[in-house]
């Protein structure tokens, strides 16, 4: 699903790539981010559960200028929204994943300013239902295929700012026993990077 897009992506990021006397890259580093937004469900899940908060935290090792590997956190909170429920039920969601990210900085002079990116990678979720035991929506885990768009902007050599969207696939959700669907989050993040 991202190969064209990652290709291309790595093609263009690569032509404007920034190295340093040595010929290796600049930006390689490490680093760490957090963030947080909103997120809710496809498919007919989506349709009984309500939009809600999302947060992540995720470590970040730039192999290259333009590739990377990152271990992410998500987690969320959606109230379940079904008129067969009789009291307040809500699921929150706890997800680990790991990524491969891939990047085309711009640079302005010899500054990178602005990191456009796409990552996909592999993880797990776990579903855990709130309010009660009820037929229709249990406590549920997941393999999951993450995949995700965005930017970051540097506001200095070691802060960045930025904002991302998430497609988070289940290949084996449970959690609603008469619904299916997988999961979306939008989010703000705040970055350090060394």
């Amino acid at each position: 699903m991202l190969g064209a897009g990652a290709a291309a992506l790595l093609v263009w990021g690569q032509a404007g790539a920034l190295t340093d006397a040595s010929g290796s890259s600049a930006s390689s580093r490490v680093g760490a981010e957090a963030g947080g937004g909103l997120s809710n469900f496809t498919g007919d899940l989506g349709d009984h559960t309500n939009l809600g908060p999302s947060w992540n935290a995720r470590g970040i090792v730039n192999i290259t200028q333009n590739i990377g590997i990152e271990g992410a956190y998500q987690g969320a909170n959606n109230q379940i929204d079904d008129t067969r429920l009789f009291n307040a039920h809500n699921v929150t969601t706890t997800a680990f994943n790991g990524d491969i990210k891939l990047t085309a900085p711009f640079q302005m002079g010899t500054t990178t300013v602005f990191e456009p990116f796409i990552s996909g990678g592999l993880g797990g979720v776990h579903y855990s239902v709130n309010g009660g035991d009820n037929p229709y929506y249990v406590n549920s885990g997941s393999l999951q295929v993450p995949a995700a768009i965005g930017a970051n902007f540097l506001v200095n050599n070691l802060v960045t700012v930025g904002a991302r969207a998430d497609y988070l696939a289940n290949t084996h959700n449970t959690l609603g026993t008469t619904s299916n669907g997988n999961q979306w989050a939008a989010q703000a993040s705040l970055g350090v990077h060394y």
